[in-house]
């Protein structure tokens, strides 16, 4: 039986992925020669991917030993992952004049942001790793995975880059934060307060003043890339976690974005192809239609496109996008 859905868990996961397809949209301007003017998605750099991060930990298991928790993330995390890389080479060689300017890890998959599912494959793994090897001493945990995430961070770019096991480092601390406010608290079940509209607003600001601080600096997950001092990073994206979390838990439900959040894993894999196949004459009509602006409309657009893409995916090929199991579970004895 289906467990029931946290509403306000898909509302965050929403916000994020549009925020993801926003700088993408953004990334599509950069290579087409525009400048946008905005500091609203360098903000938001601090917390896209760190949200997830934190999100996976928060429901963190390690079922019945390991040999199901690996079937378990093969099919929600690997199977995706190793279709679409296969896909990506027909891709290339069907549209490659729809790409940005090809880059290492790009020449391995043209489905840009399939490269989360494989980190989030690795820091599952990893994580489950170091648990077993602390043998549950919390303190030894803890102390653990900080000094994993530091060494992922000075240890620099990850050179190459299809493995990404310095980014998996690197966002670890995110990932067992996701955990340890499950162990530790009751922050899935708690009810928001009114105050917390002000202190999720008050990280918000603080967040867009590092920004300001530090400029539009680098955060750049996918090559374990940043611009900005360790506790920058880690504390901006603490902010950025707590602020999107007690404000999507006090509005709980946004219909179409909870949908996307809902289905966040269609949306990651899908919408960047669609964003390059766009024509490049409606760059400059779509972009400058929006006073420069990042072009909300073409995002508006994507989210148009994405929603039957959702139902079409979940429906036809639910196991290629983690709502079904492609590898049968072991039975219990």
């Amino acid at each position: 039986m289906e467990k029931p859905r946290i509403d306000w868990i898909d509302l965050a996961k929403g916000i994020c992925i549009l925020l993801v397809m926003w700088w993408h949209v953004k990334e599509l301007y950069s290579n087409r020669g525009f400048t946008d003017r905005s500091y609203v998605l360098y903000t938001a750099n601090y917390f896209r991917m760190p949200l997830y991060f934190f999100l996976s930990g928060l429901f963190f298991k390690t079922y019945g030993g390991y040999v199901d928790f690996l079937i378990r993330k093969t099919n929600k995390l690997f199977v995706p992952f190793i279709v679409f890389a296969v896909l990506a080479v027909a891709y290339t060689l069907i549209w490659p004049d729809k790409l940005p300017a090809l880059r290492t890890w790009q020449s391995f998959y043209p489905f840009v942001t399939i490269w989360f599912l494989w980190c989030l494959f690795l820091m599952n793994n990893l994580f489950y790793l170091v648990l077993h090897l602390s043998e549950n001493n919390l303190p030894t945990l803890y102390v653990s995975i900080v000094l994993l995430g530091l060494f992922g961070f000075w240890s620099g770019r990850d050179y190459i880059e299809a493995l990404h096991l310095r980014t998996a480092l690197t966002a670890l601390p995110y990932f067992v934060l996701g955990y340890a406010v499950r162990r530790h608290t009751a922050f899935l079940s708690a009810r928001g307060k009114w105050w917390e509209w002000l202190t999720g607003a008050a990280s918000f600001v603080i967040l867009y003043y590092m920004t300001l601080r530090f400029g539009k600096a680098g955060i750049f997950y996918v090559h374990n890339e940043y611009h900005i001092p360790v506790w920058a990073l880690y504390g901006g994206g603490i902010l950025g976690i707590y602020g999107i979390l007690v404000i999507s838990r006090l509005l709980r439900r946004v219909p179409v974005v909870s949908y996307l959040g809902r289905y966040s894993i269609v949306v990651l894999i899908t919408h960047y192809p669609l964003i390059y196949l766009f024509p490049k004459h409606w760059s400059r009509i779509l972009f400058w239609g929006f006073g420069g602006w990042c072009a909300a409309e073409e995002l508006l657009l994507l989210v148009c496109v994405e929603v039957p893409i959702i139902a079409l995916c979940t429906h036809y090929l639910p196991w290629l996008f983690a709502q079904k199991d492609l590898i049968p579970l072991r039975r219990k004895e």
